[in-house]
């Protein structure tokens, strides 16, 4: 499955675009989420969130709704706390106008 399915889009084909490009369409989907903010979650935040920072600083896009910090320091500064435990383990954001991207 993952062969025939996945393989050929990273290959490139109709989905292949520039950076610029990704960083518009990030930023676009980011906002079009309809959420006063947006926190990104991530396994690895140490190699991911420093690529998703340069990637909106670079072109300038930085979407309204995300915060500028990764959402994995807060849950392990904060473990103690009732709220972000529940957010740690129902997946459920700790405020109703957020949304969290795992």
């Amino acid at each position: 499955m993952v062969i025939q399915n996945v393989l050929p889009l990273l290959q490139g084909g109709e989905c292949r675009m520039t950076e610029a490009e990704l960083a518009v369409r990030l930023k676009e989907w980011f906002e079009g989420l309809g959420c006063k903010e947006v926190i990104f979650r991530s396994d690895c935040p140490g190699l991911d969130w420093p690529w998703v920072e340069q990637l909106f600083q670079i072109y300038g896009c930085w979407p309204k709704n995300l915060r500028q910090k990764s959402g994995q320091s807060d849950l392990i500064a904060a473990s103690s706390s009732d709220s972000t435990r529940d957010s740690r383990t129902t997946g459920k954001p700790t405020s109703p106008d957020s949304t969290m991207l795992w």
